[in-house]
């Protein structure tokens, strides 16, 4: 699975059998055709053509690709897992609010990559919680990069010349999490 960051909370999956788009922001965008789109504020952007659009908590597979919804009530945003190809991501959005432990073990033990955005809503310190609290073997960090100084006060975090990072399962680490910010496009 190849995970790119486009640009804010903008990020995109590719697999052998299709792709995924994060929160697209533009019609013109890497991601201006897909297998999903989704869109955790429920709000599809025009020009964005995919084969399905996810604005809500649910389930659907296409492609070989599993994607589910997780509704977040206090910030009425939407987490996503796609599992594709072996590998299980977890997509946090634009959240403001830590996630409640139930919506975490409703996730389940198998996320093997976090997708979280830093910002003035949530803040490194608490994106270093949720890393911890689910427990990935990669931990990919998007959002404001004013932020990105702080993350790496507080873990260590590897800071990649690429905007994309291609995980295949067969370099999941035995324990511990791998934390990267990619670079912007």
């Amino acid at each position: 699975m190849k995970i790119q960051w486009h640009e804010n909370i903008s990020f995109s999956g590719t697999v052998s059998t299709g792709n995924f788009a994060f929160n697209p922001t533009t019609a013109d965008s890497a991601v201006a055709e897909c297998t999903f789109a989704c869109f955790t504020n429920g709000v599809v952007v025009d020009g964005i053509k995919s084969d399905k659009n996810f604005t809500l908590a649910g389930e659907y597979e296409m492609a070989d690709i599993l994607m589910r919804g997780f509704e977040h009530v206090p910030d009425q945003e939407i987490i996503y897992k796609v599992t594709a190809e072996s590998v299980t991501c977890a997509y946090f959005g634009a959240i403001k609010n830590m996630p409640e432990s139930k919506l975490i073990k409703e996730l389940g033990e198998n996320v093997d990559v976090v997708i979280v955005n830093i910002n003035e809503h949530f803040s490194a310190k608490k994106a270093k919680e949720l890393i911890e609290r689910v427990e990935p073997r990669f931990a990919i960090v998007g959002g404001d990069p004013a932020f990105f100084a702080e993350l790496k006060s507080l873990m260590n975090v590897t800071l990649f010349e690429k905007n994309s990072y291609t995980i295949p399962k067969a370099n999941m680490m035995d324990s511990g999490t791998a934390v990267m910010i990619l670079a912007t496009e």
